[in-house]
C-alpha cells in the first residue's frame, strides 16, 4: 500500500472522437505516512510478501491513494510510442483527480473472494473509448492479455 503505482503506457482522456482530448499517464500515490523504503534485496523476500503486507496493513488501517493524471504537454519529450521515455513531472505535474480509499478489512488470501479474484482477468482495453489505451505497446498488450485470458480459461 506504500508503493506508487503508475501506467507505463499512455491512455487517451477526452472525447472519443474529435478534439479536446489528451494523451495521459495515470498514477496512484499512497498517502500513507509510514511509507517504507523499497527493500534493498527484493529477491530475498518471500514470494507472498505483498500479500503479507496487504493482510497486515489493511487489518489496522485504510489505504488511501491520490489518483493522478499527467497530461502530455510536449509530444517529442513525452512520446506515446516510446514507453521507455519517462514523462518528466517538471514538464507536466500530475494532477490529483480523485481519492481512492480501501477500508480496513480482513484479507483472506485463501478465501472465497481471493478464489473469485483469481478467476478474473484484467485487460486495459476493457475501457470506454474516452479512456482507451494508446500506442503500439498497448496494441501489443491487447493481444498478449487476450492470449493470457484464453490460456487461463483453458486450464
Amino acid at each position: 500500500m506504500e508503493i506508487k503505482y503508475w501506467s507505463g503506457t499512455p491512455f487517451w482522456l477526452g472525447p472519443a472522437a474529435g478534439e479536446g482530448g489528451h494523451a495521459v499517464k495515470y498514477s496512484a500515490v499512497s498517502r500513507q505516512a509510514n511509507r517504507a523504503a523499497p527493500p534493498d534485496h527484493p529477491e530475498d523476500l518471500p514470494d507472498d510478501y505483498l500479500t503479507q503486507a496487504l493482510v497486515r496493513d489493511l487489518s489496522t488501517q485504510e489505504a488511501v491513494f491520490d489518483f493522478k493524471v499527467q497530461l502530455q504537454t510536449e509530444p517529442v519529450g513525452m512520446p506515446v510510442e516510446d514507453v521507455s521515455v519517462k514523462w518528466d513531472e517538471n514538464d507536466s505535474e500530475p494532477v490529483t483527480v480523485a481519492t481512492l480509499r480501501i477500508p480496513p478489512q480482513k484479507v483472506d488470501a485463501l478465501g472465497d473472494l481471493a478464489t473469485r479474484c483469481e478467476s478474473m482477468a484484467f485487460n486495459p482495453w476493457h475501457a470506454l473509448a474516452e479512456h482507451r489505451p494508446m500506442g503500439g505497446m498497448n496494441r501489443l498488450r491487447k493481444v498478449v492479455y487476450q492470449a493470457s485470458i484464453a490460456k487461463r480459461v483453458d486450464h
